[in-house]
């Protein structure tokens, strides 16, 4: 890749804070949760950040979790563009919400995202009651570009399908075609 072509991308992530501005009709739910906690998750290609937000008031523990990927069509870094999502989903749905913080090109090629992914929501199965959560009760969903690929990382067949069966997966890819509250589900 052309060093053009790297400043270029490294724009577009350093500008996606001030530049990403969908789904304001939702903003209105979940302004007064705390902020999310960080938690480091060990995946096959590094550590990635999730980003846990709870639902108030506190709901008694373990909560189910709802693992968000973030979208920016595998080009954008900033799971915080996502933030008045997680924190609608954590607010109207009750449950603990993880926002992985995957990495994407041109920094990392396919699959890594999808593995990060994967083993992110893996780890919650399995490690989520040190956190509080019922990684039993757990759904998967994203949006932009990820959201063809949720259900397909979380059953891949090259992935251990008892590592990660999710009960439910969702996409609800915001567009300017699209009322920002559509959502596709599958199950």
């Amino acid at each position: 890749m052309r060093l053009s072509d790297r400043l270029r991308v490294e724009l577009i992530r350093a500008s996606a804070r001030f530049s990403v501005d969908y789904g304001r009709p939702l903003r209105f739910a979940g302004t007064d949760l705390a902020a999310p906690t960080r938690v480091s998750v060990p995946t096959r290609h590094g550590k990635v950040g999730v980003f846990v937000y709870r639902p108030l008031p506190a709901e008694a523990a373990p909560l189910p979790v709802h693992v968000h990927f973030h979208g920016g069509a595998f080009l954008m870094r900033h799971p915080a563009m996502d933030d008045w999502w997680c924190r609608y989903v954590a607010a109207t749905a009750g449950v603990a919400v993880a926002n992985v913080d995957f990495e994407v090109a041109p920094r990392a090629a396919y699959p890594v995202a999808q593995h990060q992914a994967h083993d992110a929501a893996a780890w919650l199965v399995g490690h989520g009651d040190s956190l509080g959560l019922d990684g039993s009760r757990l759904s998967v969903g994203g949006f932009s570009s990820v959201e063809d690929w949720p259900p397909r990382s979380a059953s891949r067949p090259a992935m251990p399908a008892a590592s990660c069966r999710p009960c439910r997966c969702s996409a609800c890819p915001p567009s300017t075609s699209r009322p920002s509250h559509a959502t596709a589900t599958r199950a």
